[in-house]
């Protein structure tokens, strides 16, 4: 630092003094500054983020109005907030949602054909709640593909006890493609655990009381 004020004084000094010169002799020339040694640039960290339970839900009715099981209302904030995320770290921000990011317990627009929470939906009705979630936040899972798509940013999904069905491949493959992400930037973790690529943080889902 020393040695660097010393250069941009000893550049500044002769311009002064031309400056203040009332009538400097034809002759006189002025010395050239020494150009300072550029600085290399500030790589700007990568960032990794954690959120969960979004639960995205059935969207808004005929009416407009957002169906009251639907947790997740705020499309405006959501792009908001994938906009800084992204700008904090030059677009190298891994995103990662721990877990229900979709709400598919609570359909009842379609009734599982078991007719008991013990067994569960056939794999073609999840398919259909997944459908209906999509349409229901298609511009908030492009925003979230954008987002994935931009720079170097990444984004990482464990399926949760809310959207385990995410974990079927056909379930899986409608939202993938809602995304319209560029290829190789959404990740779905299928061991429900993500563990970091040096290895120093691990993401689960944990099942709470509810």
């Amino acid at each position: 630092m020393r040695r660097r004020s010393r250069v941009l004084i000893e550049c500044l000094f002769p311009i002064l003094l031309i400056g203040c010169a009332s009538k400097p002799p034809l002759s006189a020339q002025p010395t050239s500054p020494t150009p300072l040694p550029a600085s290399p640039p500030t790589a700007v960290p990568a960032l990794t983020v954690f959120i969960s339970d979004l639960h995205f839900g059935l969207g808004k009715r005929s009416n407009g109005q957002w169906h009251p099981l639907d947790d997740f209302r705020w499309s405006n904030a959501l792009r908001g907030f994938l906009d800084e995320i992204s700008r904090r770290s030059g677009n190298r921000t891994t995103l990662v949602i721990a877990g229900d990011f979709f709400e598919m317990w609570q359909h009842p627009t379609v009734p599982c054909s078991s007719g008991t929470a013990d067994l569960g939906c056939t794999v073609a009705e999840m398919e259909e709640v997944a459908r209906l979630i999509v349409e229901g936040h298609r511009g908030d899972l492009e925003a979230l593909g954008a987002f994935a798509s931009r720079g170097e940013n990444r984004l990482v999904v464990i399926p949760g006890n809310h959207d385990a069905a995410l974990l079927l491949p056909t379930v899986w493959q409608r939202v993938a493609d809602a995304f319209r992400a560029t290829p190789g930037r959404v990740e779905r973790v299928t061991t429900g655990v993500w563990i970091s690529p040096d290895g120093r943080v691990v993401a689960e889902h944990v099942v709470g009381l509810e």
